[in-house]
């Protein structure tokens, strides 16, 4: 058995997945609020749904965030719901070390331009990765997406979990639109934003 060793992760205990166990075959947690256009990734295998405040069974190698934001009214309280997220994932980390891989799916509000939107959820996800570093002692590749708009969520579904089990990326962090993920995948689209 090999198992990767990421800085500040664990090659023992919860995080070392053996791999014909139940965990390893459910290597994903969905949490969160419930997106119309990740119904599909629900039902798939490799998924376990956990509801709002459920703790996490298992040792799951990602977890994927929903977040519905569309009916936020005004920018000072999406930036005040967007910084709820902090805590929130630095406990689903705390909680779930064997986490590697971290994705908030974000459906914005449709008042707020995309490239507002983009700017605010970067600067959130550089404050998040820092603070579960520090909190957790634990590297993880943190990736939003924002998915208002997207028209093909058998798409979304498929690139989310593609994202979710991608052994490595260069890039720490990385916030993307569903216009830039809806042509090419996730992993290759956060590259060539990261060089």
């Amino acid at each position: 058995m090999t198992v990767t060793q990421l800085p500040g992760r664990r090659t023992e205990g919860p995080a070392a997945i053996h791999p014909g166990s139940t965990e390893a075959r459910r290597p994903i947690v969905l949490l969160g609020d419930e997106l119309d256009c990740l119904h599909a990734l629900r039902s798939h295998p490799d998924i376990t749904v956990a509801t709002r405040g459920e703790r996490t069974h298992g040792h799951p190698l990602a977890a994927v965030i929903q977040i519905d934001l569309s009916s936020v009214e005004n920018r000072t309280d999406l930036k005040a719901r967007l910084r709820a997220q902090i805590p929130i994932c630095t406990n689903t980390c705390e909680q779930t070390p064997s986490i590697q891989r971290l994705l908030l799916i974000i459906d914005g509000p449709p008042g707020v331009p995309e490239s507002v939107m983009h700017r605010m959820c970067d600067a959130t996800a550089d404050r998040l990765h820092r603070h579960i570093e520090q909190r957790c002692g634990t590297y993880i590749i943190l990736t939003i997406l924002l998915v208002t708009g997207c028209d093909n969520p058998s798409l979304l579904a498929h690139r989310t979990r593609h994202r979710a089990l991608q052994a490595q990326g260069i890039d720490a962090t990385s916030t993307l639109t569903w216009k830039e993920i809806a042509q090419r995948p996730i992993g290759h689209t956060a590259a060539n934003h990261y060089s």
